[in-house]
Parts: C-alpha cells; structure tokens; sequence
C-alpha cells in the first residue's frame, strides 16, 4: 500500500492523493477540460501499479473507477460514482479503467 501511494503521489504532485480505506486510493484532478486525457492518465495508473512476479506467486491489479463533478456537488455521491465505476471495471476484467457518466457506465 506504501508503494502504491507513493507511485501515485509521484505521478500526480499537483494533486491530492489518498488513501480511502482497504486498498482503495483517490486521486481528486481539478479543472478537467479533457477527459481523453483523464483516461489516458488513469490507464497510466493501471499499468503503473500492475505487478507480476516471475514464478506468478504475486499478482497486483488496479481497477479505476472514474467520475466527473462541478463545485458544490455531494461529495458522498461522488465516491459512490467513482466506486460504482471502479467495480465496474473489476467486473470487465481488472486492469481496467471505467466511467460513471450520468448513471451508466462506459
């Protein structure tokens, strides 16, 4: 868990990174215009904390679950969003990024 807070922190200084419980991290990225770009950086996340060893004793994956929100939004809706979209990626396959956009995900 240490490892995988300090890869994030690394890959996104500039923006807050925590820890939410269990192995679950959030990474909160302010003035979205691209969301082409929030995938990409999220399929970065994937492949940045994805660990294999060599004998298949150790298999890491990350699953993440992604949504958009304005100023003044319930935060506790929101998590639920980003949760909804990240089991949602688990259940496509892990390794995978998905979106919670205005009740479906894609």
């Amino acid at each position: 868990m240490i490892s995988a807070a300090q890869k994030l922190k690394e890959s996104f200084p500039n923006e807050l990174v925590g820890r939410i419980g269990g192995d679950e991290f959030i990474v909160l990225v302010e003035d979205v215009t691209d969301i082409e770009k929030v995938k990409q950086q999220a399929e970065n996340i994937v492949s940045l904390l994805k660990i294999h060893s060599d004998n298949g004793d150790i298999l890491v994956t990350c699953s993440v679950g992604i949504t958009l929100f304005t100023y003044g939004d319930d935060f506790d809706q929101v998590l639920d969003q980003a949760d909804k979209a990240m089991y949602h990626a688990k259940q496509k396959g892990r390794n995978q990024v998905s979106f919670y956009l205005e009740d479906s995900l894609r």
